[in-house]
């Protein structure tokens, strides 16, 4: 995820929310994986998220 962010708290915070809550469900018990992390980063950049550039 720091690859992604840079340590960034809106993005950081962003990846985050997007994996536990849009792609876990709110599932604690399960692994956040790199693959989840890629596909939080997809979504986002199709979101045009504001603090996104290309």
């Amino acid at each position: 995820m720091y690859a992604y962010s840079c340590g960034q708290p809106w993005l950081t915070n962003a990846l985050a929310n997007e994996i536990v809550a849009e792609i876990l469900k709110n599932d604690y018990t399960r692994a956040i994986t790199a693959e989840m992390v890629d596909i939080a980063k997809e979504r986002l950049i199709e979101q045009r998220q504001t603090h996104l550039t290309a």
